[in-house]
Order: C-alpha cells, then structure tokens, then sequence
C-alpha cells in the first residue's frame, strides 16, 4: 500500500490531521501497511474519527457511513460495493455535515430541517435605495455563477 516510490502517502498528509470514518478500526490497518515499509506509526490522536462526532451530536443514532449518509441526505448512487476512494468522498462530506459546514441548496437552516426535506421560514429582506457599488471583480461573479450553477443547478436567467 505504501511501497511505491517518493516517500509515498505518509509524505502526502505528513502531520495534517486525518478524517476518518471509524478511526479505531482503520488505523490499526493503516499501521501495520506503515509497518511493513518501516515507517512509524500514526497515533490514533491524530485522527478525526466521524463516529466519535456522530455520537455526541446525535446519541443513540447508527453510525454506519450508510446510515449517516442517508440521515444527511448525502447521495449513496455510486455505492454499489464497498471502495476506499469512495467511502473517503463521503466520509468528507459526512464530516462537513456533522461539524455544520455545509447545507444542500443553500437553505442556511439546521441540517434536521433540511434533511427531512422540510421548507425553512423565509422573511422578505429589506431593499436598499441605492444599489451598493460591486466590491467583486467581474472574473469573481464568474466565478461565483458558475458554482452557483454546479450547485443548483441554477443559471443566471433563474433555470
């Protein structure tokens, strides 16, 4: 896992911290591949462990990367047969959504809320007088647009 060429994976993350979904289980793999290449081991400090943080925000819950998934609303379609490139691409977005860093649409509402699917109050923002000037150059609306449109699925003409 780790013999190939130029230092390898350890010289990728070096001393980052590592989001891992069920920590305890992984690294002991991950030391022993770590192991048979002479390299140290990763202490289990180091790691973000997804399980941990599903358990003190939602007790009693199940903590299956599946199940998480489907709690969040995170999209399981490319799961067809457990693989490591995946589960590491939901893991980080589990990750986002238990620590609050991301809301499908935009909605700015609980996750709870979202996630069933529920609408958020919505209040009518009052309207300046005057428009303020852009502070954004017109490569950073852009730029702005088009991950307004990947996300949503939105273009400037509102389809």
């Amino acid at each position: 896992m780790f013999s190939f060429g130029g230092g390898g994976i350890p010289d990728f993350y070096r001393d980052a911290p590592l989001v891992i979904h069920n920590a305890g289980f992984d690294i002991k793999f991950i030391n022993a591949e770590l192991a048979r290449v002479s390299r140290p081991p990763i202490p289990l400090a180091r790691a973000i462990d997804t399980i941990e943080i599903a358990k003190r925000k939602i007790p009693g819950a199940r903590y299956s990367l599946d199940e998480l998934c489907k709690r969040f609303g995170v999209d399981l379609s490319a799961r067809a047969k457990h693989g490591a490139l995946l589960d590491a691409d939901l893991t980080a977005q589990i990750y986002l959504e238990l620590i609050g860093g991301r809301q499908r649409g935009l909605a700015l509402a609980p996750a709870e809320i979202v996630a069933e699917g529920a609408e958020p109050a919505l209040s009518r923002a009052r309207q300046r007088p005057e428009k303020l000037s852009p502070r954004i150059s017109e490569s950073e609306i852009a730029a702005h647009l088009a991950f307004i449109a990947k996300e949503l699925g939105v273009t400037r003409s509102g389809t």
